[in-house]
């Protein structure tokens, strides 16, 4: 009878989350050069020019998110059209939350043992991505 009370009626639960990562926008910097050397405008910016394809997020390396040699900066003259916005996409989430629980009645009262297990696959989630490219002057354009 006492192996039927702690082995019987045990409840296992869980969360599985799994969602496409959040759109971003790849910057620029050059030192000494702001977007009224580009657009001619103080306020509205260039973007950075796509010459071939960065390629899509590696959920498994967090190094590796696009090809870095898929981009430069913007002729002067820009419309501040030559990427989309928003046009390069972070890693997903993919987790597993889990909980284990079982009540035992004591006296009238029910106890409660209970174990949660969050990112219970041990998944890292890559959230951080550097997203400005550092150019230096001159700019061979």
């Amino acid at each position: 009878m006492l192996h039927k009370a702690l082995l019987d009626d045990w409840q296992i639960s869980g969360v599985y989350t799994w969602q496409t990562g959040q759109p971003y926008g790849i910057g620029f910097s050059i030192p000494g050069l702001g977007n009224q050397n580009f657009t001619g405008s103080y306020t509205e910016p260039a973007r950075v020019l796509i010459v071939k394809n960065p390629g899509v997020g590696n959920s498994k390396d967090p190094y590796r998110q696009f090809d870095t040699s898929a981009f430069t900066s913007p002729k002067p003259g820009s419309l501040g059209l030559e990427s989309g916005v928003n046009s390069m996409t972070r890693p997903g989430v993919d987790n597993l939350d889990l909980s284990l629980q079982k009540s035992f009645p004591v006296k009238g009262a029910t106890l409660q043992f209970r174990v949660d297990a969050f990112n219970a696959l041990n998944h890292t989630q890559w959230s951080g991505v550097n997203s400005t490219i550092n150019l230096r002057y001159p700019i061979e354009w």
